[in-house]
């Protein structure tokens, strides 16, 4: 009884120290960082179901799987400022899927910047190296 006492405890302490972490409140425009990666998924093409890898790799780390042929992703989106904010903000992307006999290794590299005050981002760069 003493040894299931104590893992209760441990169990009750591991979820209140989570529990900030379900709060998190990302900024106005973080969800579409994903769906900026290419211009496939900026058309609406992000979903667990796409296999236009590299950059699908971001909604389904395994959609790259079933590659053959080593695939290079590179593109560029111009955001423009509407209804009163002006400026321009950057999208680009790199992206490369290299199969082997034993997986496929995928890589990404983003840089976005966004001036907007509907999407205060600023510049993020974010990178992923994964295998499936």
């Amino acid at each position: 009884m003493h040894a299931r006492g104590k893992s209760l405890a441990f169990v009750v302490i591991v979820l209140l120290a989570t529990t900030a972490a379900w709060a998190y409140d990302p900024p106005a425009g973080a969800e579409t960082v994903a769906a900026l990666a290419a211009p496939e998924l900026t058309s609406g093409g992000l979903s667990a179901a796409s296999t236009d890898s590299p950059m699908a790799d971001l909604a389904n780390p395994a959609a790259s799987a079933l590659l053959q042929r080593t695939t290079m992703d590179l593109s560029y989106a111009a955001l423009v400022g509407l209804v009163g904010e002006t400026g321009w903000g950057n999208a680009v992307n790199f992206g490369l899927a290299v199969p082997k006999p034993y997986g496929v290794w995928t890589g990404h590299l983003g840089v976005l910047q966004s001036p907007f005050a509907s999407m205060p981002l600023g510049t993020i760069v974010n990178g992923r190296i994964g295998i499936a």
